[in-house]
């Protein structure tokens, strides 16, 4: 009997080993439940939202450009830059305009009930917001189920991620 009550032990240890092990991994790739919270609101790269890239020029130039720490403003306890004075100051006077779907986290995971680390130069405007994905593979399976109501289900797992 103590051996089926060590054994019972045993797999019970590492169960918890390997969970806690999983959840090192994904904390190291940037995902995780949206509902766990661990990444924030705005996915980060070296304390700067997308990673450094102007959020108003894929909406004015239709691409990313990189920004300028001239023109640097905090938003949401991480550092966006702007290419220009004036960039700066539309996003200031409109930010849910131009600001990342959300936090500039992967669309395509959130829509999946998870966050994920996202490339700037994977992304998409849709209905006049800027969405960025993981990569471009993950962009065209978004892209994919935009008539499915992939946003629709992306914006109901966001709205359950803890403040």
């Amino acid at each position: 009997m103590n051996r089926k009550i060590n054994k019972k032990i045993i797999v019970i240890a590492a169960i918890f080993i390997l969970a806690g092990a999983g959840a090192a991994i994904a904390s190291k790739k940037k995902i995780s439940p949206i509902g766990w919270g661990w990444f924030g609101k705005v996915y980060t790269r070296d304390g700067l939202a997308l990673e450094g890239y102007d959020p108003v020029t894929y909406h004015t130039e239709g691409k990313p450009k990189k920004g300028s720490p001239a023109y640097a403003m905090d938003w949401n306890g991480s550092t966006l830059l702007f290419s220009t004075a004036e960039n700066k100051t539309a996003f200031e006077k409109d930010p849910a305009k131009y600001a990342p779907a959300f936090g500039g986290f992967c669309s395509f995971a959130a829509s999946k009930g998870f966050t994920a680390k996202a490339d700037p130069t994977a992304w998409k405007i849709e209905g006049r917001k800027l969405y960025l994905f993981n990569d471009a593979e993950m962009r065209e399976n978004w892209i994919s189920e935009l008539e499915k109501g992939v946003i629709g289900r992306a914006e109901m797992n966001w709205a359950k991620r803890p403040e």
